[in-house]
């Protein structure tokens, strides 16, 4: 049995997951129930998790390339705009 706290977590999901997003998701209760609760924080079995964890990554990943899409179209239109700005 593998237990996993919030920040075993964060590192799980990774792509820059915080220990205070996981945290948040906990309090909110998007994450199952814990295992248990030591005096450390609430702990889950890996298998719990797994799931959430799957979705998480997921959604991170897709949040990546939103992002370098964004980008991309954000430096295209400052490079039309440069070139409008030099005729």
């Amino acid at each position: 049995m593998n237990l996993l706290g919030i920040a075993e977590i964060a590192v799980a999901i990774g792509h820059g997951t915080r220990r205070q997003t996981v945290a948040l998701w906990h309090w909110r209760q998007k994450l199952p129930p814990p295992t248990a609760r030591l005096a450390a924080g609430p702990v889950w079995e890996e298998e719990a998790v797994r799931e959430f964890i799957a979705q998480a990554q997921a959604t991170a990943e897709k949040r990546e390339v939103y992002r370098e899409l964004i980008t991309a179209a954000q430096a295209a239109a400052n490079k039309r705009a440069a070139k409008r700005r030099s005729h």
